[in-house]
């Protein structure tokens, strides 16, 4: 009997057998050691990633075997594993068979008895060399577009600037000179030379907003807003432009609320562009209806239609998309980039709407955007304020200094003050409106803020806070900037800049800011 169990077979471990036979399967390294960390198995990958035979690596420290930098951190670590949180994951560094240094992610496991013993671990290791690689090189081509974006940005920013400033000159001379009496043959090119300097600066205006929108740098400032009032402005700067072609330019309003929240600077952009397309794209004797009125929901529609050409289905597929015209050609008799329809879908998306059109070709485009008008759930900061309306009954005396260092921009806004009945000095440096302000009294300052020396923004900051001496707390500073970007107007706010004026300069901006002054004026009699 004795000699019977002598010679009896030993028992096959056939779990063992499975999980082994599966393992070596594994396109993965799979290892496993016991409580002491002494290995007791490897994998066919293993030993392809490290080269010898499996028997090479049995009762090796996994320690040693995963070079470990630190083991007694990874100790504790292991160690701190429960039956609740069993898994381990971290990533080594190994030199692979043939000397190339390998990223290995591993996810180790302990394995428990029924009372909470530990029984072994069990580790899978994947090669993630190339991930990283990759994730690298993504990241370096994330920043490198970072880089390139920025660089394009500060380029156009810059070149803004410089366009915007000669464009002053053009466009406030244009209308300064069109106030005078000259012959038929005079006024039609100076209205010639005004349009162009117009279209050139709606061209530039159109490249900037699409490129920081493109960016992410389009921010959006909602404030309580009179609509009806606004929209009657817009009806009136418009109606001149559809007169021009005898056009018929119709306002429906249905607003039974007077205030609205909202960016009224973005909506009238909006506006601008989706009218001033109808007008450049109906016949002459035509007729233009836009329409504004409230839904449920804090939300308001706004239709513009016509009965101009008209879009062909097959464009209007690409109507909204960047360089594409309603005419299908951006160098065609219809001036413009093609990108204005791009940048009101952008708009009108981040004011939480969306934005149509139904058209038939030869018959006319009838365009529809709705958009949230919720007040913000925190108090915005209190922007620069908007077009107010004209009023020239106030023939009050008004002195006004110009601190500007470009003489050329400086003698047309001058002059576009004197135009106004504004008494206006022209100064080129802070030092001289300094003494000028500790000498005179004047009303309104309008400050360049790129001023040679101690800029505008400081200039105006240190006079608001009393370090320039005895003069009025109480002046109306206006900044005066062909910078006119978001954060440069917040700048301006922090600074307490009372208004902004962007360049070019024209007789209906400038009017709207003495407008606002003389209203503060009587609200402090």
């Amino acid at each position: 009997m004795e000699d019977q169990q002598r010679h009896k077979a030993p028992i096959k471990d056939t779990r063992t057998e499975q999980i082994h036979a599966f393992m070596e399967d594994l396109p993965l390294m799979a290892v496993r050691y016991s409580r002491q960390h002494r290995l007791t198995y490897v994998n066919r990958p293993v030993v392809a990633f490290f080269g010898g035979t499996a028997e090479d690596y049995i009762d090796r420290d996994f320690l040693e075997f995963i070079n470990v930098p630190a083991p007694s951190v990874f100790l504790s670590r292991l160690n701190a594993l429960t039956v609740e949180n069993p898994v381990l994951e971290f990533e080594q560094s190994l030199e692979a068979n043939g000397g190339k240094e390998k990223s290995i992610r591993w996810i180790t496991r302990v394995l428990f008895d029924d009372v909470g013993h530990r029984l072994e671990y069990q580790a899978i290791g994947e090669d993630v060399t190339l991930r990283k690689e990759t994730e690298r090189q993504l990241k370096r081509a994330r920043e490198d577009a970072l880089r390139a974006s920025r660089a394009k940005s500060d380029f156009l920013a810059s070149m803004s600037h410089e366009i915007r400033t000669p464009l002053n000159g053009i466009i406030g001379m244009a209308e300064y000179l069109g106030t005078l009496d000259l012959p038929p043959t005079h006024a039609q090119c100076l209205s010639l030379i005004n349009q162009s300097g117009q279209m050139l600066l709606e061209l530039i205006n159109d490249i900037l907003d699409f490129s920081k929108i493109e960016a992410g740098r389009m921010i959006l400032d909602p404030q309580k807003t009179d609509l009806s009032r606004e929209l009657d402005l817009l009806h009136n700067l418009l109606r001149e432009r559809a007169t021009n072609k005898a056009i018929s330019l119709a306002l429906d309003l249905d607003l039974p609320s007077r205030f609205h929240y909202t960016d009224i600077t973005r909506l009238k952009q909006v506006l601008l562009n989706l009218i001033g397309n109808a007008i450049k794209f109906t016949h002459r004797g035509g007729e233009i209806r836009v329409r504004a009125r409230e839904l449920p929901a804090d939300r308001l529609e706004f239709k513009v239609c016509d009965n101009g050409i008209g879009i062909s289905r097959e464009k209007m597929t690409h109507l909204f998309e960047p360089f594409v015209q309603g005419d299908g050609a951006v160098s065609s008799k219809h001036e413009g980039t093609g990108l204005g329809l791009s940048i009101c879908k952008r708009i009108v998306e981040q004011m939480g709407g969306g934005i149509s059109v139904e058209s038939t070709e030869g018959e006319g485009s009838c365009f529809t955007f709705t958009i949230l008008t919720a007040p913000p759930g925190e108090t915005p900061l209190e922007s620069l304020p908007g077009p107010a309306r004209k009023s020239r009954s106030d023939t009050s005396s008004i002195k006004a200094l110009l601190i500007e260092d470009d003489r050329n921009s400086g003698t047309v806004l001058r002059k576009l003050l004197q135009q106004a009945h504004v008494d206006a000095r022209l100064v080129q440096s802070a030092e001289d409106g300094l003494a000028l302000l500790n000498q005179s009294r004047f009303d309104l300052v309008f400050l360049d803020l790129n001023l040679p020396g101690i800029n505008g923004l400081e200039f105006a900051g240190n006079i608001r806070q009393g370090r320039m001496g005895a003069i009025r707390s109480d002046l109306y500073f206006v900044a005066y900037t062909a910078s006119a970007t978001t954060s440069v107007q917040q700048q301006c706010r922090e600074a307490a800049f009372d208004d902004f004026l962007a360049k070019p300069i024209t007789a209906s901006s400038l009017e709207e800011v003495i407008s606002r002054y003389r209203t503060r004026s009587r609200q402090k009699r």
